[in-house]
């Protein structure tokens, strides 16, 4: 088998951009997000935790996405979330929307 790399627009997949001439789905915007969001899920039951709290690193477009997401499908509480110009950490938690707004 002779494979080589592809380019453009499809090995954007996972980064959230636009598909426009390729097509795309509904729930393309925020699916590796809610992937990840399960996998923690799973995890958390596999070995026992209560996915109280929990920390972003990376909060761009899947990473707002999983925050968001976890709090809706997990019930857990933001309490730290970094990007490429810096981070922010409150234990009593942080309002993932509100930060969305700000950021």
């Amino acid at each position: 088998m002779n494979s080589k790399p592809f380019y453009g627009a499809a090995s954007q997949m996972f980064l959230q951009t636009s598909l426009c001439p390729l097509g795309g789905s509904e729930g393309r915007r925020d699916a590796t997000s809610r992937g990840g969001v399960f996998a923690v899920r799973e995890a958390c039951h596999y070995l026992n935790l209560e996915p109280k709290t929990f920390a972003v690193q990376g909060f761009c477009n899947a990473g707002q996405r999983a925050a968001l997401l976890h709090e809706e499908l997990l019930g857990g509480k933001l309490i730290a979330a970094n990007d490429s110009r810096g981070g922010v950490y409150d234990h009593q938690g942080i309002d993932a929307k509100l930060w969305l707004c700000t950021n």
